[in-house]
């Protein structure tokens, strides 16, 4: 469904406390997009309009929030509040907005919730959030190997999920899994026929144990809809749908590309630039430590009595530039992939990524700078420059490159998007050559103004 109106009207409408059209308006969209509306409103208009909306849509507007918009409005929300939310919803959806409350207030909200609601969620919170048992629903529609098809039928019927049934599963006395049946399967029988001749076995069942990231395999090689979840005696306990597992797919691509480039996936629930540095530091020590490793290969092949020898640096500034400058690119073009980020937003992303970039910068640039010249002066080495000025300037071009670099991971891959040129394949050319030209510039400009 398309927006159907804009932030401004939707301003208005609250300004004006034009209450009544706004709920009508929010009624007629997709939850998905009126997730997209309030993620572009202030704390307050949003809280007001949760506040407003019906349970049964507030509920769903909920779950297609951003996780740290997500985050902040469950901090914001009353105990009472969210749990009017969460009995809204699907068990699993339940315990997965559960997962984000702490432990005492997650209490107070269960406190408002059904006893048989409280019971099962408390099962769910027990497995691992990664795990099958953490991505399942308990909502089956489970009928005895021996009843009839109309017998199952009828058990559809008698109940009300909150996720759509799409598959009858039949279990024996111990409530072991026999096999399935689809719902269409079922009409087409006659009704007096036995489970056990309409019921196919299972392609693929998962313990509740069991890695999401296998399970998503399995999904995709067996073309799965829905996949039985079992415990270690075999007992029918929860079933895993397709929704579920294509959140599991996306969230396992991009960890999986964010790591590629050293940036962890994690940082995407992050809106602190030293928190950010704090994550992505570890991957640019390392090669922090590599570059300068070959600047010492170097300057042991062409030494550092003459002018030429300040070339040694140049590969660890380059480097140095480059990882930053992929960082900021992985985490643009997921973004863009994701829908997370848009041309208007371009000003503040850009704004955020320098300022992770000179942090940055600044830490590698000291620390490099130091062992520039503790390696020069302790251990040694005849230089046509000062030790001192050799390390100050290799130290101010690897904060400089750093930072150009992080302006234009995050700046070429969504001009390249606004061109209608696919980010992913082209911001890789394009931020390397120019990450590896600016630097190498960059130092070339230090040293012409610092050692003039």
């Amino acid at each position: 469904m398309e927006k159907v109106f804009t932030i401004e009207q939707l301003e208005k409408l609250l300004n004006t406390s034009s209450y009544s059209e706004l709920i009508n308006k929010l009624d007629a969209m997709d939850p998905a997009d009126v997730a997209d509306l309030l993620e572009e409103i202030p704390p307050e208009q949003q809280d007001k309009i949760f506040s407003i909306l019906d349970a049964e849509k507030a509920s769903d507007v909920l779950i297609e929030l951003e996780q740290n918009e997500l985050d902040d409005f469950i901090e914001r929300a009353e105990p009472k509040e969210l749990a009017k939310f969460i009995g809204e919803m699907a068990p699993d959806d339940q315990a997965d907005i559960l997962a984000i409350v702490d432990t005492v207030n997650r209490n107070k909200v269960m406190d408002f919730l059904p006893e048989d609601e409280r019971h099962k969620l408390r099962a769910l919170l027990g497995y691992d959030e990664e795990s099958a048992g953490g991505i399942m629903t308990p909502e089956l529609c489970v009928v005895p190997i021996n009843a009839t098809v109309q017998e199952a039928v009828m058990a559809i019927a008698e109940r009300e999920f909150d996720d759509p049934i799409s598959m009858v599963f039949a279990i024996d006395k111990q409530g072991r899994l026999q096999g399935a049946a689809h719902i269409s399967e079922l009409l087409s029988k006659p009704g007096n026929a036995k489970m056990r001749d309409v019921i196919e076995k299972v392609q693929a069942v998962a313990k509740v144990d069991e890695d999401q990231e296998s399970i998503a395999n399995n999904f995709r090689k067996y073309d799965m809809l829905v996949m039985p979840v079992v415990d270690d005696n075999g007992v029918l306990v929860g079933r895993i749908t397709v929704d579920d597992v294509m959140d599991v797919m996306q969230e396992e691509a991009v960890e999986d590309i964010a790591h590629m480039a050293g940036a962890p996936d994690m940082e995407k629930h992050e809106d602190s630039p030293v928190k950010i540095v704090a994550l992505r530091m570890p991957w640019l020590m390392i090669t922090m430590f590599a570059g300068l490793i070959n600047s010492i290969i170097i300057q042991k092949m062409i030494g550092l009595t003459t002018i030429e020898g300040l070339a040694a640096y140049v590969p660890v500034v380059m480097a140095m530039g480059g990882n930053t400058g992929m960082q900021a690119s992985a985490i643009t073009v997921r973004g863009i992939a994701l829908g997370e980020i848009e041309y208007g937003k371009l000003f503040k992303l850009s704004l955020k990524e320098i300022l992770v970039g000179v942090l940055m910068g600044i830490s590698c640039g000291t620390v490099t700078a130091f062992l520039v010249y503790g390696k020069l002066v302790f251990i040694g080495g005849v230089t046509a420059v000062p030790p001192l000025k050799l390390a100050f300037v290799v130290g101010i071009s690897m904060c400089t490159a750093m930072g150009v670099a992080a302006l234009c991971g995050t700046i070429l891959p969504i001009i390249l998007h606004k061109w209608k040129i696919d980010p992913a394949l082209a911001s890789g050319p394009f931020v390397t050559t120019g990450n590896d030209l600016a630097a190498s510039m960059i130092y070339f400009a230090m040293c012409i103004l610092l050692l003039h």
